[in-house]
């Protein structure tokens, strides 16, 4: 499901100390936008998408967040990581009053609205698994991550 999906280490922050939702998304569209992955509009618009739609989804095992915008904004489909020092507040998908206490993020930038609907149930299908997103979170380096992750959809 990764197929076209660019992953790197350098769009992935390991132990990333964040002191808002907001920071943590500025922190990961700046990697994107550096890496020329994405438009000079893209931080803008999925800051934009989280206040209208949140994305703080609760999972068994951890909390997760996964924010994302319009594929006008987008240059090349991609998604940055960040597994966070400590848990930040989000507000839960469908439930904006209900605050979600998440430990890692998944910034999605996709150019396909089709693609973007199938890799956000395949990334929640995955997710559910049992031991998948503690063992995400424990790794120490950005490429450990980046392995780990995309091993998931093999």
């Amino acid at each position: 499901m990764l197929s076209g999906i660019e992953l790197r280490p350098d769009f992935i922050l390991p132990d990333l100390g964040a002191d808002s939702d907001l920071q943590v998304i500025e922190r990961l569209a700046d990697c994107l936008f550096g890496a020329g992955m994405v438009r000079d509009t893209f931080k803008s618009a999925v800051l934009k998408r989280e206040v209208d739609y949140c994305t703080g989804l609760a999972f068994p095992e951890m909390s997760v967040a996964i924010p994302h915008t319009d594929p006008a904004h987008v240059i090349m489909p991609c998604i940055a990581i960040a597994a966070l020092r400590e848990p930040v507040t989000f507000r839960s998908m469908g439930r904006p009053n209900v605050p979600c206490e998440v430990e890692m993020v998944f910034l999605l930038a996709i150019t396909d609205p089709d693609t973007q609907v199938g890799f956000l149930t395949a990334l929640i299908q995955a997710f559910r698994e049992p031991g998948r997103l503690p063992a995400l979170k424990a790794c120490k380096t950005a490429e450990e991550l980046t392995a780990l992750f995309q091993s998931y959809f093999d």
